[in-house]
This record gives structure tokens, sequence and C-alpha cells, in this order.
């Protein structure tokens, strides 16, 4: 009688460990968006890698209601909606914070949003389509058994559009017709699904890629992958975009489309900065001294304000609202957002320098605030630009705060 008892239990444990590991097998890798059906829009959403949140797996919500259970690392799905509103935010995931994705879509367009989980964190942000197709290129569609909503699409249709059957001819359908019908049974759907062909992953052709700066020493960034630019770096094909930057010189930013087999050789000539023209002044004219005039005190300015451009996506006004909070927490997350999205948009980092030297000597002992004063330098020593160095510097030197002198020193050695 126990050895029976046993043997169930092992057997229900194979049972369960392969319906699970059936459950969580991914489908093929992604290679070209689907076209929307008529009167709809298409959303994509991927999860980006963190390496120390892999083995996480939250769900993801549109408009407060459930898609996806749950949405594996390096995993997307494509979802049809109807044109207007949508907020995206994870499934209730323990105690992390949350920065949802807000987006509106109009009909017979395709949009990406990419989700990104951290440590104690989890965001949605929209992606640019190229960027988004690129990285989705190392995706995988999410299983079947995740889908919790009928909108979203997954199967063969989510990877490319299905071709028209052939018409057949007459006798073709007639012959047909007079053939007896297979004796086997059809396969229960879950089968079905399991078995159903996964599309092999493409041969790549590498790409190499060379760029001869002028000056010779200036600083070459690929800005959208982490491996470091080297002359003739191995990259796949794609869109990439390049950053050149040198002292004295204004940066050059360029995308580029890297094609199979291409090997690339670029010249890139950086533009000096013009020298601030110093007015000369006359010599003086000895004259006789008057009676000194009292000295008066000139007023306090208080700062700029910045004038916002009106070109700014929904993301973008989001992140300087963000940014001009008086909420601590409200700041830091303005400054994850140009960290990790928008460190070439001038207005936003110009935004992002000002707070930082308004605020960075106030609530010294406020941890949650010398936080977000931390990660605004890190945003600006993110812009790989030479003029927000006098900000780190008068930060590292004057800061009441020793961890906050220590992280923009920090910042400033990577700017």
């Amino acid at each position: 009688m126990l050895r029976r008892l046993r043997t169930s239990l092992v057997i229900s444990l194979l049972i369960g460990m392969s319906f699970l590991a059936g459950c969580s097998a991914p489908g093929p890798k992604f290679t070209k968006a689907i076209s929307p059906a008529d009167g709809k829009a298409i959303i994509y959403v991927y999860r980006a890698r963190f390496a120390l949140t892999a083995g996480e797996l939250p769900g993801v919500k549109l408009n407060d209601k459930v898609i996806v259970s749950s949405l594996p690392e390096l995993n997307y799905f494509p979802i049809a909606v109807d044109p207007g509103h949508y907020t995206f935010t994870p499934k209730l995931f323990g105690i992390y914070g949350t920065t949802p994705g807000e987006l509106t879509v109009e009909a017979g367009k395709t949009y990406f949003v990419w989700m990104r989980m951290e440590i104690g964190h989890i965001g949605f942000y929209q992606a640019d389509p190229d960027e988004a197709m690129n990285y989705m290129s190392t995706c995988y569609l999410l299983n079947a058994g995740f889908a919790k909503d009928p909108r979203v699409l997954i199967g063969t249709a989510a990877t490319a559009p299905a071709e028209a059957p052939q018409e057949e001819t007459a006798p073709e359908a007639e012959k047909k017709a007079q053939q007896p019908a297979p004796l086997t049974a059809p396969a229960p759907a879950s089968i079905q699904a399991a078995a159903e062909p996964v599309e092999a992953a493409p041969v790549i052709t590498k790409t190499q890629l060379f760029i001869k700066p002028q000056p010779a020493d200036a600083n070459i960034r690929i800005m959208n992958i982490k491996p470091r630019f080297e002359q003739g770096i191995v990259l796949t094909p794609g869109r990439y975009k390049i950053d050149v930057s040198a002292p004295g010189y204004k940066n050059h930013v360029e995308w580029i489309t890297l094609q199979k087999g291409e090997k690339r050789e670029m010249q890139v000539v950086l533009e000096a900065n013009q020298p601030k023209k110093v007015a000369v002044q006359p010599a003086p004219v000895p004259v006789s001294k008057p009676a000194p005039a009292p000295v008066v005190a000139p007023p306090k300015t208080e700062p700029v304000a910045l004038k916002a451009p009106q070109n700014l996506s929904p993301e973008q006004q989001r992140c300087a609202r963000h940014l001009q909070s008086d909420s601590a927490t409200d700041i830091r997350t303005g400054a994850k957002s140009v960290y990790y999205r928008h460190s070439g948009n001038s207005y936003l980092t110009t935004l992002a320098e000002q707070v930082l030297l308004e605020n960075y000597n106030e609530n010294i002992s406020d941890n949650m605030h010398i936080d977000a004063m931390a990660w605004l330098c890190k945003a600006l020593a993110r812009t790989g630009n030479d003029r927000y160095r006098n900000t780190l510097e008068t930060v590292a030197q004057n800061s009441k705060n020793r961890k906050l002198r220590g992280y923009a020193a920090k910042s400033l050695r990577s700017l």
C-alpha cells in the first residue's frame, strides 16, 4: 500500500512538472510586425532584460484588466485594440513601485511598449518602433497559456500575416471529395497548440563598423547597445545610434542602418565650439575721482523658468512634471526616466540640472531626497555632454551630504 502511494505521488509530480514546463515554453522569435485589422490598432508589449529580476514573472494589466498572467524576461505579445486611450500597469506584484505606461492609439497603426522590471520597481514605456523591433528580434512570443484576454494574439498570426489559401480547380476539388476521410481522431486543442511548428531563427550574417573621427582622440559610443565601441566591432544587422564627442567640439549624433555582411567605414568630422567673444575695453582715461556712491546690493533673481518645447511626447511631458514636483519620489522617477530613456533630450536634461542645483543642499537628512539628487547626477552624466561638468563638480565639492558628494564624484568620472 505504501509503495503504491509513493508511485502515485511520483507520477503526479512528474505530470505537474511537465505541465508547468509546457505552460512556460515560449514561441518563436520576433521577425516582423503584423498589420492591424480594419478599425483596430496593434500594441506590442515586450519585457527587457534585467539580470537581478530574471526569475520574477509579473503579469500585465490593460486599463486595470489582466491581459496576461505572467510575462517572462525577453518575451513579447501583441494585442489588438480599438482606437482610444490605454494604461499599462503590472498585475499586483508584492510591494514594487510602478511607473504606468499611457498610450493613445489610432486605427490602422502599430505601437510598441516595453516593460522594465528592476529591484523594487516595474515601469512601462512607449518605445520607438525601430528601436523596439531591433530589440524584439532577441525576444520570444509569449506562451499561449499565459494569455487571459481574447484580444492577445498568440499563434502564427502574431509573427506574420497569414497567406490567403489558393483556390482549387474543379477537378482537384472533386478528386479530394472522393477520397475517404482519415481514420485518426483530431488531437485535443492543447496538444495541437503545443505541436504547432516553431519558426526557425534566421541565419544572420554579421557586420563590421569602423569610425574615423576628427579629432582622432574623440570618444565614440553606440548608445543602444551595451558593448563598448572598438574599431571593427562586429554587430548584427540593424539600426544603431552613434555618438561622437570631444572636449571643445559639438557632439555628433547619428542613426545608421547596417545591412547583412556590410563593412561600414565612416568619417566623422566634429565641429569646433565657437569661442566666446570678449569685448576689448579701451584704456581708462585718468579723471578726478568723484565721491564714492553708496553700494546697493543687487536684487535676488529667481531661476529662469524653462520653456517646454511643443513637440514633447506624452511620456516626456510626464517626465517633466515629475522633475518639477515637490515630491522627492516623483523627482527620482523623473530622473530615472531621463537616465533610461531621454538622455538625448536637451530640455529634460537642462531641467534636471536646474532641479539639482536648486535642491542638492535641501533636506540633507532625507534618504529619499538624497537618492533623487543622486539619480539626477547619474542622468546628467549619462548624456556625455561636457556642459554639465561644472554642475557635477559643484555638487561633488559643496554638498553638505557626504553620500551625495560621493555620488556626484562618481557621476563626474563617468561623464
